[in-house]
């Protein structure tokens, strides 16, 4: 009599002992090695590196880039375009490269990614980028609601990521009389860094 409760006993703790899914059954040997992934939320869209790349460089350069990793056998991830996005991104404000710049040396170097030391030392060993070509963008009533959705979302991105503007193609500064950016992708703070300051207009710079 009482080795039957004590088998009972011992098959109700290791009962206890076996690990549950999330729904209250019990795991599998296989799921308890090979968890099963979590689902991305519906209607999540996953970006293409490519995609994430033209937040900052231009469709072909970012086309570039992505085949140049691809041809090292390094292939892009969506968070690796994304962490490469800000360096390149930086380059400016880091060692006088645009982004694009940036990744016409890094392709041509064959780097794996971009550092701002490794711009100025190309630089100083002789390496010249090619001149940026004057932008004649089309006038925002020529463009699409897509075309312009992408054109004001990029440089609004890059005009908040670098804390700088180009006045002599984007008009005026937010903040500024005559600004022409659409008030739809327009953000409180924009034209000021968080400490108030103006952002840094690069055409000014320039002459």
């Amino acid at each position: 009599m009482s080795r039957d409760v004590t088998h009972v006993t011992h098959v109700t703790r290791d009962k206890c002992d076996i690990p549950l899914d999330k729904e209250g059954f019990p795991r599998t040997p296989s799921e308890e090695i090979n968890p099963p992934k979590e689902k991305a939320p519906k209607g999540a869209q996953k970006k293409s590196p490519k995609t994430v790349l033209q937040s900052v460089l231009s469709e072909a350069i970012a086309a570039a880039v992505v085949e140049h990793r691809a041809k090292i056998k390094k292939p892009l991830t969506e968070r690796a375009a994304e962490l490469l996005a800000k360096r390149l991104a930086s380059a400016k404000d880091a060692c006088g490269l645009t982004p694009d710049q940036a990744a016409d040396l890094m392709i041509e170097k064959g780097w794996l990614s971009f550092e701002a030391e490794w711009g100025r030392n190309a630089m100083q060993a002789g390496w010249s980028p090619e001149p940026v070509a004057a932008e004649k963008p089309k006038p925002d009533s020529e463009l699409s609601p897509e075309e312009l959705t992408a054109k004001w979302t990029k440089r609004m991105s890059y005009a908040r990521d670098n804390r700088c503007w180009f006045s002599s193609v984007w008009g005026p500064m937010p903040g500024d009389a005559g600004c022409r950016v659409p008030e739809q992708f327009l953000q409180d703070g924009d034209g000021f860094d968080k400490h108030g300051y103006r952002w840094d207009d690069q055409s000014r710079r320039a002459a």
